[in-house]
């Protein structure tokens, strides 16, 4: 009999299979910074969430960067997705789970800060006039309802803002297909409409839910690109051979910051709230050393040295889709339990003793872990989508204006981040190989 699995997306999108866990009791909603439930105290630290994210985020990245060309990800979604399954994780997996995703908030405070910082993102987009929207959605077989327990579902409710959705993945895969996918569609403005094919579904009969987390992102930029002064130039693929790219130009007060290594921009969005960070190496052809020693404390630094200069800018237009598997980046960093059907546990997700009676020993496992993500750069702005899925189975500083303005001139390959200003929290990561 197969194993039963467990699916999750995010926008970008990412899918997870994992198996079912023990019961936990729900979780009440949190009004305050602080506060008891039960005899235990739930701190909500929206900095910390912020820190474990982008610690998270170097690290899988480190994981990736190896493939050729463009990247671009959510680790905010994948982050997130992930989240909502270490509800789930007890013993060794969720051990594991704490270390791949950097943790150091657990339990009911790690949640209670996740719903935190996505409430305060989603405050400052409408406040600030650009778009964000984050969100995510429980699938279930409707033959395993009865298999879910009540606190796993409380908790997603409370903290995640879903309920779980009834679709019927044994008889009809294409049907339940387009459902998850019409949604993902609806989440990002038309951005990723595949998230979930009916083979996911088809030829098993133990997909038992479907985790999906989704992000959008559509915002200004505080000074915009004249189209009139955007000009093809050539972009250096490496020391020596280039291709032709249209670059946007501008000169304005940015923050600003390099060293012997790199320059790095912060293109701030309309609000002043979100902006985007641009790392340029010094060579042509030095930005496999600059991935190479990159780390969260490093980026930090790097952030932390940001002065306010007279900027002369020039940077590409360009657009990336990606989509990916990160289950084997994810079992490098330590994550290995949650993908074994004969070890994992997932107890807080659903009976075990109702799992063992339909699979023996076969346990509710993370089957895979997919992203779709998509990001446009244009001279009004950005824009950018992921969806995550996982399928589970039984202030601008004032300085003197300089005599002759820094010069950023992003005419090779390099790296870009797009994150909160205030927690820091990086929402998108990617790099730019090729603009074309």
């Amino acid at each position: 009999m197969n194993p039963l699995k467990l699916a999750c997306a995010l926008f970008s999108v990412t899918a997870l299979s994992v198996s079912v866990g023990a019961q936990t009791d729900p979780i009440a909603p949190l009004d305050k910074p602080s506060e008891l439930i039960g005899n235990a105290k739930v701190v909500i630290d929206t900095k910390a969430a912020a820190n474990d994210n982008n610690a998270f985020t170097t690290a899988l990245y480190e994981r990736i960067r190896g493939q050729a060309g463009n990247i671009f990800f959510s680790p905010y979604s994948i982050w997130s997705a992930l989240g909502m399954t270490y509800a789930g994780a007890r013993a060794d997996t969720a051990k594991e789970m704490e270390a791949a995703m950097h943790l150091s908030l657990s339990g009911a405070s790690l949640h209670a800060s996740v719903a935190a910082l996505n409430k305060a993102l989603q405050d400052d987009a409408t406040k600030n006039k650009y778009q964000l929207n984050i969100a995510n959605q429980l699938w279930g077989e409707k033959t395993f309802e009865e298999f879910f327990l009540d606190g796993f579902l409380s908790l997603n409710k409370t903290y995640y803002g879903t309920s779980l959705q009834a679709l019927n993945f044994k008889q009809d895969p294409a049907g339940s297909a387009k459902i998850i996918n019409q949604w993902a569609s609806d989440k990002t403005n038309a951005r990723i409409k595949n998230i979930v094919s009916e083979r996911h579904f088809r030829g098993s009969d133990s997909t038992a839910m479907v985790l999906t987390n989704a992000i959008y992102f559509k915002g200004n930029w505080a000074a915009q690109f004249k189209k009139a002064n955007t000009k093809e130039a050539a972009f250096f693929l490496d020391t020596k051979e280039t291709t032709k790219a249209k670059f946007m130009s501008q000169e304005s007060r940015l923050r600003y910051s390099e060293d012997s290594d790199a320059q790095l921009v912060a293109l701030p969005y309309l609000g002043g709230k979100l902006e985007m960070l641009v790392l340029l190496p010094t060579e042509k052809a030095g930005l496999s050393a600059i991935e190479s020693t990159l780390s969260s404390p490093k980026l930090a630094s790097l952030i932390s040295s940001l002065r306010t200069e007279e900027v002369q800018l020039k940077l590409p237009k360009f657009k990336i889709e990606n989509k990916r598997s990160v289950t084997e980046p994810l079992k490098s960093l330590g994550m290995t339990t949650a993908f074994d059907k004969r070890s994992a546990d997932f107890s807080g997700i659903a009976d075990p003793k109702k799992v063992s009676a339909l699979l023996g020993n076969s346990k509710l496992h993370i089957f895979d872990i997919l992203q779709n993500a998509f990001v446009e750069i244009s001279e009004e702005g950005s824009e950018a989508a992921a969806v995550t899925a996982v399928i589970t189975g039984v202030v601008a500083e004032s300085v003197k204006r300089p005599k002759r303005p820094k010069v950023f001139t992003a005419n090779h390959p390099f790296l870009f981040l797009i994150r909160d200003a205030k927690t820091g929290a990086i929402l998108f990561m990617g790099r730019c190989s090729s603009p074309v």
